[in-house]
C-alpha cells in the first residue's frame, strides 16, 4: 500500500517507516538512487528492398532501484557495508548501505525477484543489497521516535500494522 509522507510517495508503509528512523538516525541517505544491472542489447535486422540492415532492440536495459542509500560514520546493527570505494568517495562516509525494504509478509514472487536483484547486484557491482525488515530491524536498532499517523493509523484509531505492541511500548518507555 503506497502512502505519502514530507511530500515523498513511498512505495509501501514499511517504506517511509524506514524513512522516519533514517531522518532521525545520525546519517545520510538518498532516497531511490538507481544502478544499471545491464545494458541494451541490439541487432542488426536485414530488411528487404533496403541496403542497409535495420537496428531493432532486442532486451532492454535494465537497472535497479534501492529504497535507501545510506551513508554512515557508525556501523548500523544488523547490515552489511558495500565497499564505498566503489561509487563512493573516500571523504564522505566511512560505512556505506544499501538497503531494500521488504514488508514481514512479502509476496514470494518479490522474494524470488529481490534474491535475484541481490545476486545481480553483487556479481555486477560488488554490491551487497541489505533486506530490512522494518519490525526487525527496529528491534535491533530502536524504534523511531515519531511515525506520522499516515503510516500507521487506521480512521485515526488503531495501529494497521502486527508490530503495533512493539511500537507502542517503545512510546511508553520514551515518553
Amino acid at each position: 500500500m503506497k502512502c505519502t509522507h514530507d511530500s515523498i510517495e513511498f512505495d509501501s508503509l514499511s517504506e517511509a517507516m524506514v524513512y522516519c528512523w533514517l531522518r532521525e538516525a545520525p546519517v545520510t541517505f538518498v532516497h531511490q538512487s538507481q544502478f544499471p544491472l545491464t545494458e541494451k542489447v541490439t541487432h542488426l535486422v536485414a530488411k528487404e528492398g533496403k541496403k542497409k540492415p535495420v537496428e531493432r532492440t532486442l532486451l532492454q536495459a535494465s537497472h535497479y532501484t534501492a529504497d535507501f542509500v545510506v551513508y554512515s560514520e557508525e556501523a548500523i546493527n544488523g547490515l552489511v557495508a558495500a565497499d564505498a570505494g566503489i561509487f563512493l568517495p573516500s571523504f564522505m562516509s566511512t560505512y556505506c548501505y544499501v538497503i531494500d525494504v521488504k514488508g514481514f509478509r512479502a509476496p514470494v514472487s518479490q522474494v524470488a525477484k529481490f534474491s535475484l536483484t541481490q545476486k545481480f547486484m553483487y556479481h555486477i557491482h560488488r554490491i551487497y543489497v541489505n533486506k530490512v525488515v522494518p519490525e526487525l530491524f527496529f528491534s535491533t536498532n530502536g524504534w523511531p521516535k515519531r511515525l506520522p499517523k499516515e503510516c500507521y493509523m487506521v480512521d485515526g484509531k488503531t495501529l494497521k500494522q502486527p508490530w503495533r505492541r512493539a511500537y507502542e511500548a517503545n512510546q511508553t518507555r520514551t515518553g
